[in-house]
């Protein structure tokens, strides 16, 4: 995962049967280079649906309603286990 604005992976990058658990919010892997190889799988993770109300965070991360990046969730969870 890198936080970069731009991808920095694309279908040049990836070994033939390559298995890429992609779960970087931005993408790190472009859309096009994953869809221009059929022998790779990329498999988008990197966001969980919050449950409840639809969380108001006042920012805009350019999520779908209701969805929150998992590095946010999981730090949530650990604090309402009061696991700091």
């Amino acid at each position: 995962m890198t936080a970069a604005l731009d991808t920095v992976l694309d279908s040049r990058h990836l070994k033939p049967g390559a298995i890429v658990c992609h779960v970087a919010r931005p993408r790190d892997v472009s859309r096009r280079g994953a869809r221009e190889r059929d022998d790779v799988l990329v498999i988008d993770g990197g966001m969980a649906e919050l449950p409840g109300a639809e969380p108001d965070s006042h920012f805009y991360f350019g999520l779908p309603p209701g969805m929150g990046f998992t590095c946010l969730a999981e730090t949530v969870l650990l604090a309402l286990e009061g696991r700091y």
